[in-house]
């Protein structure tokens, strides 16, 4: 898979994730609100933010590695483009 394609696909995670978290906030409270019990319900809300905080960190790893490949592309022109002028 290309670097874009995989950092556009955890982009996507992300804002799912940020998404399923949001959904469950309102249906626990919903729940309380109900007098419901919640525990499982904030269980699984904890659960959606750790796996969040994955989804984010491997984003954070994709970027850098597109910033890191960014950087090598550059270093390679300049070096080409010196012994380009080097050589004249």
């Amino acid at each position: 898979m290309r670097r874009r394609e995989e950092l556009a696909m955890a982009v996507g995670h992300v804002r799912d994730g940020e998404k399923r978290i949001l959904k469950q906030e309102a249906i626990i409270g919903r729940l309380l609100a109900g007098g419901h019990p919640s525990g499982q319900a904030l269980e699984l809300l904890s659960t959606f933010n750790a796996t969040l905080d994955l989804m984010k960190d491997h984003l954070h790893i994709i970027e850098g590695e597109i910033d890191a490949e960014r950087q090598l592309k550059k270093s390679a022109r300049r070096a080409r483009l010196k012994a380009i002028v080097k050589s004249n």
